[in-house]
């Protein structure tokens, strides 16, 4: 089964920038970030953005896409394999 996951790439293709290479380029990623916003996270009831928390940026999912057709099969059998790992090969 080994062969059978090669890498694929996913295709992932940005609004504003076009297609991204793997692996990523420093100036990609400068690139990325400039399309991101930070990321937030909750605090009790709030949802704050604070960089000594955490310093990550974010996609909006309507921006991207991931345009492999092969990228899908990839998971499945990915997950597939996860599934059988784990003994739970009749679960969805």
């Amino acid at each position: 089964m080994q062969d059978e996951l090669n890498y694929i790439p996913p295709g992932l293709h940005i609004d504003g920038i076009g297609e991204i290479g793997l692996p990523l380029g420093i100036e990609t990623a400068k690139k990325i970030i400039g399309v991101s916003q930070q990321s937030p996270f909750e605090k009790g009831r709030k949802t704050i953005v604070d960089e000594t928390v955490k310093n990550t940026w974010e996609l909006d999912p309507q921006s991207f896409k991931l345009e492999n057709p092969d990228w899908k099969t990839i998971i499945s059998k990915i997950l597939k394999l996860v599934q059988e790992g784990l003994g739970l090969e009749d679960s969805k």
